[in-house]
């Protein structure tokens, strides 16, 4: 997401990655003795990029006048609080229809410690009625604090779409399976596989996010995450089946970057996913 997300989330955002069997179908056996504690970020005091994602479910009914708040009020009032960017992001044929994923940096956590930032820079009466007409057309709203884990990211992208697979893994099992990830990314950089990885800690459920960047929906079509590319059938089935009872879920949805309600981000070559 700064990566991927943040172009996802970032503004020069790179790429949500592919599948549970993408990186299922990159890595040797997991073993936990270099791995973090379950669910934790990376070790302390290694720097860190943490992103926040709000999940948006829209009123279709009101989905235009939604998007006209966003882009008149919203934007203005972020960038006047001094929020240096936000990447936009809506589903894309395969998802939830009129969600909005809305994507953006935390470079410190003290800025939530006062409250609102609506109220900050509009003052309390406008921020409130703001705040009213943003409620009127959301359904519901979902926030979260995820970290980008670079170390096990490969390469940046700057296109239009993004598949996020959202997996979550045992009790107890996230040290195994970010040592799967550790051990299979040389290969999986040697086959030219791009994609980012994240980890969600606080907000929801915690689960590791996969993105993958695409330039057109049709790559849709392909093996995810070029599972095959890298190992062949065989390999791919056997790290595969390294995951059984690592992996309880698998959620993977496709998304389309939203130019109109992202902003500080540069021009479309670069600006959908990193």
């Amino acid at each position: 997401m700064q990566h991927t997300l943040l172009s996802f989330t970032r503004l020069s955002a790179a790429g949500i990655v592919a599948a549970a069997t993408v990186l299922a179908s990159a890595g040797g056996r997991a073993g936990a003795q270099n791995a973090t504690p379950p669910n934790a970020p990376p070790q302390a005091g290694a720097a860190q990029t943490w992103l926040r994602i709000d999940t948006i479910q829209v009123k279709p009914e009101l989905w235009s006048e939604y998007r006209r708040i966003e882009q008149e009020e919203v934007i203005p009032a972020m960038r006047k609080a001094g929020v240096r960017s936000r990447a936009a992001w809506r589903t894309a044929e395969f998802g939830t229809t009129y969600e909005v994923v809305l994507v953006r940096p935390v470079p410190d956590f003290g800025e939530y410690d006062s409250g609102d930032s609506f109220s900050k820079v509009l003052g309390p009466k406008e921020a409130e009625r703001l705040r009213d007409r943003l409620r009127r057309c959301v359904l519901s709203r979902e926030s979260a604090a995820i970290v980008e884990r670079s170390d096990l990211s490969v390469g940046e992208t700057g296109r239009p779409f993004a598949v996020v697979t959202t997996l979550t893994v045992a009790p107890g099992r996230s040290g195994d399976y970010e040592a799967f990830l550790r051990e299979t990314l040389p290969e999986v950089k040697k086959a030219g596989i791009i994609f980012s990885v994240y980890q969600r800690i606080y907000g929801q459920p915690t689960a590791w996010l996969l993105v993958q960047n695409l330039d057109s929906l049709r790559e849709l079509a392909q093996p995810p995450g070029g599972l095959f590319r890298a190992f062949g059938q065989e390999g791919a089935d056997r790290r595969i089946s390294q995951l059984n009872g690592i992996l309880t879920s698998v959620e993977r949805k496709v998304f389309r970057f939203d130019p109109e309600l992202s902003f500080s981000f540069p021009g479309r070559s670069e600006s959908a996913a990193r």
